[in-house]
């Protein structure tokens, strides 16, 4: 070890994920090998129980001067072809329910510190605010283990991992709906006796979302923008029936305006059924930190776009154009154009999904076989 270091500071970790559980057993261990290592080989080694500050403050008396490190350390390798790139990609469902715990956090702590300055508020409902912030922080917290958010945990830990995430944020979820109530009707004096729900399904449909338990012909959504940038587009899961528009309330006169909405559906399958998977795509203004109330009108039934992306179809924000080439050739992905303003030349971009066969070691062979933590493809 000493010779990968320019120093004659050596820092030796001891502990491992699975092992070490008796710290009795463990530091008579140790104190037994420190002792006899500094009787025995006082005049080369002096070892002493440190921590990794005490080491860098050690390191740092030397005045050694560094070397520029340029590359970087990932991907880690522990053997020969054995890169550890798998857990980029282990466990996508469970990394992306993580990051909603994460935006339901964020979103709902900024109004929560808010509602602290309502001299108004109660003792049971100031116990309920702390007590579902709690509970996220804690879940949130747990899930920012390397072997949480990485998918590297195993399967019942995952399992338990999501639960919890999934009882707070039901929690914090009722307590949101409360304090919403509470200041969309101090804004506009608007008020519902109903809780407000959000779909909270991975890959979702009107069927998981509260429209489907009100089929009548108005539906009322609550939109908060936590963000502090303001949102211009508001997309909304709604049934393939009906011919869908909107309408966004003034919250000074509690009248709601129409607004432009398109409406576009795709293929899906849900249940064993084969479904129109469809949304609703409103043009409405949510500015930092502000609420928009907006009313789903059902109309007369209109056929849902279908329409499939064709060749030079493009999307345009007035900086950037992106134009729609064709299906790549293996027809796993497409091939888009991208095109900023003032510039002639556009970056062709390959959008891929797909899927390797993993690779699992034979008796015999030296390698590590495909897992949570390394990505091996099946050899040919």
């Amino acid at each position: 070890m000493s010779s990968h270091l320019a120093h004659d500071q050596i820092f030796v970790p001891f502990g491992d994920d699975f092992n070490y559980m008796s710290a009795f057993q463990n530091y008579k261990n140790l104190d037994a090998l420190i002792g006899y290592m500094n009787e025995n080989f006082a005049d080369r080694y002096h070892f002493i129980y440190s921590t990794p500050s005490k080491w860098v403050d050690a390191v740092a008396a030397l005045d050694i001067k560094w070397p520029t490190k340029y590359d970087d350390m990932f991907p880690y390798s522990d053997h020969p072809d054995a890169f550890w790139t798998g857990y980029f990609t282990s466990r996508p469902n469970s990394k992306e329910f993580i990051r909603r715990g994460s935006h339901n956090l964020h979103a709902t702590h900024n109004l929560y510190s808010e509602k602290m300055f309502d001299q108004k508020m109660n003792d049971t409902q100031l116990k309920e605010i702390l007590s579902a912030k709690d509970a996220m922080m804690d879940i949130m917290s747990i899930s920012q283990h390397h072997d949480a958010v990485a998918g590297t945990e195993r399967p019942l830990v995952e399992a338990d991992y999501t639960k919890k995430l999934s009882k707070a944020m039901e929690q914090n979820d009722q307590v949101y709906s409360d304090v919403l109530n509470e200041r969309i009707s101090s804004i506009s004096g608007w008020e519902t006796k109903n809780q407000w729900k959000e779909c909270t399904q991975t890959n979702t449909t009107y069927v998981d979302c509260p429209i489907v338990q009100n089929m009548e012909d108005e539906t009322f959504a609550l939109v908060r923008n936590p963000a502090q940038v303001e949102v211009t587009t508001m997309k909304f899961a709604v049934p393939s029936y009906g011919g869908w528009s909107a309408e966004v309330m003034d919250l000074e006169t509690q009248t709601f305006k129409p607004v432009e909405s398109t409406y576009h559906c795709h293929k899906d399958h849900k249940y064993l059924f084969d479904m129109k998977s469809c949304f609703l795509h409103v043009e409405a203004s949510a500015k930092p930190q502000q609420f928009a109330v907006v009313k789903l009108v059902k109309g007369a039934f209109q056929e849902p776009d279908m329409r499939e992306l064709k060749h030079n179809d493009f999307i345009d924000n007035g900086d950037v154009k992106i134009t729609f080439e064709r299906v790549t050739e293996d027809l796993s992905g497409v091939r888009l154009a991208i095109q900023r303003k003032g510039e002639y030349d556009k970056e062709i971009m390959d959008i891929q999904i797909g899927y390797w066969d993993d690779w699992v070691k034979l008796i015999g062979d030296g390698g590590q076989h495909s897992g949570s933590y390394i990505f091996r493809p099946k050899r040919k």
